[in-house]
């Protein structure tokens, strides 16, 4: 019988003014926190300049890391076109700085990431938030809800894999 080798996933919160990421590995039994954190692009930046920050620093994390898989959120459509529209560049971006990194890409509705870490589709970004550090025993996760949904898309994919795999 064949040993299942460990899976590192990168789960990222993507957006233009903030990213959130998380990093976890798991052996098929447990998961571990590797890390995570957020950065910041500055608003008096160019577009392009804080499109290639959010890309540099993708890849400064996938190169510490080594992930298998960057998880992340599929596109949802908002009230506000511009904001859905520069959302897009962002998430452009990552998943671009995971396929020139040779990073499988994989990607969750909303709603499934909701219900994969606490069990409702509708789940409150606070719900989610204390699911996931319920789940990864982190007490010292930040109050920001780009880490904790990182961390969520993360586990989301672990979640999918362990009944897929």
């Amino acid at each position: 019988m064949e040993a299942k080798r460990s899976m590192t996933v990168l789960g990222v919160d993507p957006g233009l003014t903030s990213v959130g990421y998380g990093v976890l590995e798991s052996d098929g039994k447990n998961i571990l926190v590797k890390g995570f954190g957020s950065f910041a692009t500055s608003k008096n930046d160019p577009l392009s300049s804080r499109l290639m920050f959010i890309h540099s620093s993708l890849q400064e994390i996938i190169r510490k890391y080594r992930p298998d898989t960057l998880a992340c959120e599929t596109v949802f459509y908002g009230k506000n076109a511009k904001s859905t529209i520069l959302l897009g560049h962002a998430r452009g971006v990552v998943l671009l700085a995971a396929e020139s990194s040779g990073v499988e890409v994989v990607e969750f509705s909303p709603r499934r990431i909701k219900s994969a870490v606490g069990g409702r589709g509708s789940s409150s970004k606070e719900q989610v938030r204390y699911m996931v550090k319920a789940q990864l025993g982190v007490e010292d996760l930040p109050e920001s809800t780009d880490i904790s949904d990182a961390l969520a898309v993360a586990l989301c994919c672990l979640h999918t894999q362990e009944t897929v795999g």
